[in-house]
């Protein structure tokens, strides 16, 4: 019952109680090629149309730091703030990597993400995290329409088979030198190289909701 009533609250209500109390969170803004701040920032003096501070991208940079994760366990974060944190020290937002911290991989592999977003030279990356909106960023419906991309290509991948994609990516960042390697060259075809299996796409049934409800709220898993 005490697992129960954990998961129920903190799974289910949390984030409606989280709705109205502000938070410090930091938003990058691939077109105006801008980083806003929800909270006050000391000195700052452009706003975005949100009213919110914000400094300009090529001035935001990230760093690496170890830090106390849990009471006697070390672990790396990212570190985001303005390049001069002396003039904006209120910009130093520490990020929580949702992987296993003892690796800085992942720490890496999160600023990777954010470097690749923001560049708005090329297309957003080919990845099922973007694939409704791809259509609402002008370079990347160009390219699409040039490279023929298949309609919605990740919506006949289920769940499980995008997190098998993943789990060899992430296989073969954990080998990467992250300091020294050339950046390999990106997969801008996924369709050549990975083929959906529809019929591994779960079926929103009554055994399936009733399934995933159970494992939510009695084992904590989303």
């Amino acid at each position: 019952m005490l697992t129960f009533s954990w998961n129920l609250f903190f799974l289910n209500l949390l984030p409606l109680t989280d709705s109205y109390i502000p938070k410090k969170q930091i938003y990058f803004d691939r077109q105006k090629q801008l980083v806003g701040f929800t909270y006050p920032i000391p000195g700052c003096e452009a706003r975005d149309e949100q009213g919110n501070c914000c400094f300009k991208w090529a001035d935001i940079v990230c760093h690496l730091d170890m830090v106390a994760t849990r009471p006697g366990v070390m672990g790396f974060v990212p570190y985001i703030s303005h390049v001069d944190e002396n003039k904006y020290p209120d910009t130093k937002i520490v990020v929580q990597v949702p992987d296993n911290s003892n690796n800085p991989m992942n720490c890496y592999l999160y600023w990777e993400r954010v470097v690749r977003f923001m560049d708005n030279n090329q297309p957003l990356p080919d990845v099922p995290e973007y694939e409704t909106y791809r259509h609402l960023d002008e370079p990347t419906a160009e390219f699409d329409k040039k490279n023929d991309r298949p309609n919605k290509f990740w919506s006949d991948f289920s769940l499980d088979q995008q997190a098998e994609i993943w789990q060899k990516f992430n296989k073969e960042a954990a080998h990467f030198n992250w300091l020294r390697a050339t950046p390999n060259k990106e997969i801008i075809k996924p369709w050549l190289h990975f083929k959906g299996e529809p019929e591994r796409i779960e079926k929103l049934t009554w055994k399936y909701k009733a399934k995933r409800l159970a494992l939510q709220l009695f084992m904590g898993i989303p």
